[in-house]
């Protein structure tokens, strides 16, 4: 009977960790990435809207088309946050991975995942 009952513990203390370590699986592992892109396409899960460096694109134009379509539908090679130049202008954003599935699977590097929009920057 006692061996009954330290095994019927052992499982209970095994069940308990698996169920704490499943409630914070979100926490774990999440990439972020705070870059530049040349091109970014932005998706809804069904339409597609796209920002581009170059373009001088308003705040207000890319905080709309990144309210409208959060996740990332293709993008160009993330480069190095760079010093932007202008107060108005989309420049960089940091993306982060989710599990959301209107998120298209990109590779940006680490294998295919899917982004969103977490954080937009603008040219000072």
């Amino acid at each position: 009977m006692k061996k009954f009952k330290l095994s019927f513990m052992a499982v209970i203390a095994i069940l308990a960790i698996s169920a704490a370590l499943v409630s914070q699986a979100n926490t774990f592992g999440k990439r972020q990435i705070t870059a530049c892109f040349e091109v970014l396409t932005l998706t809804d899960g069904s339409t597609t809207d796209v920002l581009t460096n170059a373009s001088n694109t308003p705040a207000a134009t890319a905080d709309a088309k990144v309210a409208a379509r959060p996740y990332i539908a293709n993008a160009s090679t993330p480069a190095e946050a760079e010093e932007c130049e202008s107060f108005v202008d989309f420049c960089c954003l940091t993306i982060e991975e989710t599990e959301n599935l209107s998120a298209p699977l990109i590779d940006l590097g680490d294998g295919f995942k899917r982004y969103q929009v977490k954080e937009v920057f603008y040219k000072p």
